[in-house]
């Protein structure tokens, strides 16, 4: 299925920090009084967006809502960008990553003022198989990375574990194999979404009384 295009008017500002979500089972306790956990790699991305503007006089409240009639729902899937940045500023030795997308917005209002610190982009040295949690990046441009940067690959999002010359560890573990030469996106790292249930569809409608913005409650989408 074709993803739904986010309208290029909507300002969009993360609002908590992209977690990975965990459906861990427990039978209770056993014999020994230890808690029992069975556990699966079924990890998936999950965030909140503020929309901002979209309620304010002459701002793009008519654009937002033709989008969100556009997903239908939970049935519908789009793109968003991660913002990829070293809060430590510019003092700091290693790269500053900045998402310069025109509809991104960084968690102090400000829009996308800074530069990236050259391409940061990284290609595959090394096949890796769907599952897999280590790649071989060529010519150093692990080099770039640091733990807790953001890269993506066909909109799927993987946060960098640690970084060891070449070698990139991440989680979560590849929704689907990678090839040499494949190109992973540091400078505009992007995941595709969909809200996660129609309750999320209906309070992506909801503003306060005194014209509070919209927010966008989404969830990885793997069926597309």
């Amino acid at each position: 299925m074709a993803a739904i295009a986010v309208p290029g008017s909507l300002t969009l500002r993360q609002m908590e920090n992209w977690r990975l979500v965990t459906e861990t089972r427990s039978p209770g306790r056993g014999l020994d009084g230890w808690q029992q956990f069975i556990t699966t790699e079924n990890r998936s991305w999950a965030c909140t967006y503020r929309v901002d503007d979209a309620w304010e006089w002459g701002g793009s409240s008519g654009a937002y809502m033709a989008f969100l009639d556009q997903l239908r729902g939970p049935a519908g899937t789009f793109s968003i960008p991660v913002p990829n940045f070293n809060r430590g500023g510019y003092g700091l030795t290693g790269p500053l990553f900045v998402f310069n997308a025109s509809n991104m917005a960084f968690e102090d209002g400000q829009p996308n003022a800074l530069v990236l610190n050259g391409d940061a982009d990284l290609l595959v040295a090394v096949a890796a198989p769907a599952g897999a949690q280590i790649i071989q990046t060529q010519g150093g441009g692990a080099a770039v990375l640091q733990p807790g940067s953001f890269f993506s690959w066909a909109d799927y999002l993987y946060r960098v574990q640690s970084v060891s010359g070449a070698a990139v560890t991440f989680n979560p573990p590849l929704r689907s194999p990678v090839s040499i030469g494949t190109k992973l996106s540091v400078n505009t790292p992007k995941i595709r979404v969909r809200l996660p249930d129609d309750e999320a569809a209906a309070a992506a409608h909801k503003f306060s009384a005194f014209q509070g913005d919209y927010m966008l409650t989404v969830v990885e989408a793997f069926q597309r």
